[in-house]
């Protein structure tokens, strides 16, 4: 998880670039609507040259102003309360 995006453990990651999320920032207890560009997918199988699980990254893209303002500011606090 970063301010702009977050990985996806997933066993089945999106064949979509484009994906909508709703989820609920870390340390807030609304829920947020986000747009999200895929970057990377890394499905089941084994592969020497994985570095990590399968699953799929995300950068985030849209949102309304509040809920990318929600996530940024539970991201910080988050980041905050493990010293990163």
């Amino acid at each position: 998880m970063s301010e702009g995006g977050l990985y996806v453990r997933s066993l089945a990651p999106p064949v979509e670039d484009t994906l909508w999320l709703e989820l609920r920032p870390p340390r807030k207890e609304r829920l947020v609507r986000l747009e999200a560009r895929v970057c990377w997918r890394r499905g089941y199988g084994g592969s020497a040259m994985a570095t990590v699980p399968p699953g799929f990254g995300l950068e985030i893209t849209d949102g309304s102003r509040t809920d990318r303002q929600a996530w940024e500011a539970g991201y910080r606090s988050f980041a905050e309360s493990i010293g990163a």
